[in-house]
């Protein structure tokens, strides 16, 4: 363990974080998460049902953070007074609204108590996502993806008050991120990553909700319904991936949303399906550039379904000319295509490349004769060869991994039952219609971009492609969907699908009950006593005044327990070399780094902590393998710069874990060794071979 540099231990301080400060900031946090509150209940106080207006209003609280983060950002007021603002805004405005409409909340409907088996499947429910739910809020994010490109640029929008672009990203700094600048105005205030989590916790229960509605909507029972949405959503692929802060879920949730809304819309002609459907579309490409093609889909999926209904086209199109309509699809285009003309003014294109990603021989970039060829070979259908066995055997084991024997068990008994069954129902059109959908996402799915291999196991399909069947999320939900209706309630079938759901919970679970077993055995038993108790609760009309303080309760309990929690596991996710770093390097300090590939730790729990990489990593690689002189000119022209602008530290690496890869972090470390003044003074220890280097201070005569 090297450690020294003349005065570095005794200049250097602990800087944990306050109580008090984090306390204050939590309080924020969660009172930011509320302000949307009365405008969304206005919103749905007209007669929504649950649990269509459940979903609904999870839709209208991601699109006003969305345009909240975006505007503040964008104008480079995303600070803590503008968040203040633009919150104590939104929760006046609603308030108002509230106020004035009272008188059209509407009356209280009929209350309908649930059946033992549809209280049982609900209860199912509620097991994996409150025992997932916990560990995304209470232990930190250690996904690839959010530490190298998704948390940094949320670190760096905190610390900029803009959504300015991060330097040391390259490419990837164009690619959309909505998802981030919709946890932007919570994470603001909070100063935590675990409100970029926080929005799979919403995205989870948006996704069961649109299930169950796409297929009671084609004739399921409600019971078996809600079965098929316990078995979604206790996929290990969703479970162990809460905490990735990845958008894929989200994507997902929205696109079924927007199938149930349509369907929704279809049936009631009310304003409020159609302008929550513009929003799940309009959010849609905001979320990654995939999400461009799933909200073409559901355009053109719509356009489909007018043929012949001239009088709903007309409904729609009147609304729309409206005042109020106009404004909100300007707003709602200019929303959706932020990212591309943001991406346009920093790369040169809408779609920004794909240039920071490494395939084979070296960069894509975009414009590139050969992107084309090189994408398609990373894509499902370009890498899997069933006639190869070793392929089959694959699938096996990556179905096993990402979605479970159970799950795929329930699937096969919904397709027999339902080939078995002899019954017709109203829902037979409406199957028809989801088994269409089901076949579009799922060539959707195989033809994505990085849903096989990434480039780096041969362009073959590998174990790796199990973390990328989450790009499938929206086949497997519709299908699900359509599984459930097709599955008739009567001889056992409700008893034999709450089994295979049961064991579809356990599957999903037992890989996070392994690896924290130490929490997880009180929540499982609270979530199990909660969702049971919320099951027995008679539906009505105007549920949201029950479940809103219900939800807000325990959801500002979690995050105040779970909070002190995730920080400190922080040194134990991340190893202890970044938390000496953060506690001896004094506060204010520069942290330059080279070579590290996830740098989101060195920002701190607190993400206050500066930090700086090279500019254009992809660029300086390639001069690096092409010419290492010139690199080596290059460099220490960056360190002069550092110097010039007395940045101090410096980490980088002694050893390079994937020499194939990257090949020039040992020849950063060289290089610093022959600096004058850069003295190496703590150095990780192990197989990361994690070093910081602090340049001495010049002293005088």
């Amino acid at each position: 363990m090297i450690e020294g540099g003349a005065g570095f231990l005794e200049s250097a301080e602990s800087i944990p974080s306050s109580n008090f400060e984090v306390m204050v900031d939590s309080i924020l946090a969660i009172c930011s998460l509320l302000t949307p509150l009365p405008l969304v209940t206005w919103g749905l106080a007209r007669g929504a049902a649950a649990p269509l207006g459940f979903a609904r209003g999870i839709v209208f609280y991601l699109a006003i953070d969305a345009g909240l983060g975006t505007f503040l950002g964008a104008v480079g007021g995303a600070t803590r007074i503008g968040f203040l603002v633009g919150k104590s805004l939104v929760l006046v405005v609603g308030s108002l609204l509230i106020v004035w409409h009272r008188s059209e909340s509407g009356e209280r409907g009929p209350r309908t108590s649930p059946g033992k088996w549809v209280s049982a499947a609900f209860a199912l429910c509620g097991v994996p996502f409150a025992v997932a739910a916990w560990l995304a809020l209470s232990t930190p994010v250690t996904n690839f993806d959010a530490l190298a490109y998704h948390l940094p640029t949320l670190a760096h929008w905190v610390q900029s008050g803009s959504l300015s672009a991060v330097p040391y990203l390259g490419m990837q700094r164009c690619y959309p991120m909505g998802m981030l600048s919709i946890s932007l105005p919570v994470a603001g205030l909070g100063h935590s990553d675990v409100y970029a989590v926080f929005l799979s916790l919403l995205a989870a229960p948006l996704l069961g909700a649109s299930v169950f509605l796409i297929a009671r909507g084609s004739g399921a029972d409600r019971g078996i319904a809600l079965t098929s949405v316990a078995c979604l959503l206790s996929l290990p692929v969703l479970v162990m991936g809460y905490e990735s802060g990845r958008p894929d879920l989200l994507l997902a949730a929205l696109f079924v949303y927007c199938v149930a809304e349509w369907e929704a819309y279809g049936r009631d002609r009310d304003r409020g399906s159609l302008l929550a459907l513009g929003l799940g579309i309009v959010l849609l490409p905001t979320l990654k550039s995939s999400g461009l093609g799933y909200a073409a889909l559901i355009s053109i999926w719509i356009g489909l379904s007018l043929r012949g209904r001239r009088s709903v086209l007309d409904r729609m199109v009147s609304e729309l000319r409206r005042p109020a309509g106009m404004v909100a699809v300007l707003l709602g285009l200019g929303l959706a295509l932020f990212w591309y003309l943001r991406a346009q003014i920093l790369c040169g294109s809408p779609f920004g490349g794909v240039g920071g990603s490494e395939l084979g021989a070296g960069p894509i970039e975009m414009g590139s004769q050969w992107t084309a060829m090189l994408l398609f070979r990373t894509t499902l259908v370009g890498t899997l060869d069933l006639a190869n066995a070793v392929d089959r055997e694959l699938v096996g084991q990556i179905g096993s991994r990402a979605l479970g024997w159970p799950f795929l068990a329930f699937l096969v008994f919904g397709i027999v039952n339902g080939a078995l069954s002899r019954s017709k129902s109203h829902g037979h059109r409406g199957r028809s219609h989801l088994l269409w959908l089901s076949a579009i996402t799922l060539g959707l799915y195989l033809i994505t971009p990085f849903s096989g291999d990434n480039g780096t196991h041969g362009y073959r399909i590998s174990l790796w492609t199990a973390s990328a069947v989450r790009y499938a999320l929206p086949f497997l939900a519709v299908f699900t969907a359509f599984v459930a209706s097709r599955i008739r309630p009567g001889n056992g079938a409700r008893g034999c699908a709450l089994l295979l759901a049961t064991l579809s919970v356990g599957w999903g679970l037992h890989q996070a009950l392994a690896l924290f077993w130490f929490d997880v055995g009180g929540v499982l038993i609270l979530s199990v006593v909660a969702t049971w108790a919320m099951s027995r609760v008679p539906f009505s009309r105007r549920w949201f005044q029950t479940a809103l303080p219900i939800g807000i309760a325990l959801g500002g309990g979690l995050v105040l327990l779970a909070l002190p929690l995730r920080e400190s596991r922080w040194p134990r996710a991340y190893g202890p070399f970044f938390d000496r770093v953060q506690n001896q390097v004094p506060p204010g300090e520069i942290i330059a780094f080279q070579g590290v590939d996830r740098p989101y730790p060195m920002y701190g729990t607190r993400m206050s902590r500066q930090i700086e990489g090279r500019p254009n990593p992809g660029a300086d690689r390639a001069l690096w393998r092409r010419d290492a002189q010139v690199w080596e000119q290059s460099s220490r022209r960056w360190l002069r710069d550092l110097e010039v602008r007395e940045v101090r530290y410096m980490v980088t690496r002694t050893r390079d874990p994937r020499p194939d890869f990257d090949g020039r972090a040992a020849d950063w470390a060289r290089l610093l060794q022959k600096e004058p003044g850069w003295i190496p003074v703590i150095e990780s220890g192990d197989a990361a071979h994690f070093v910081l280097f602090e340049r001495q201070r010049e002293e005088g005569p």
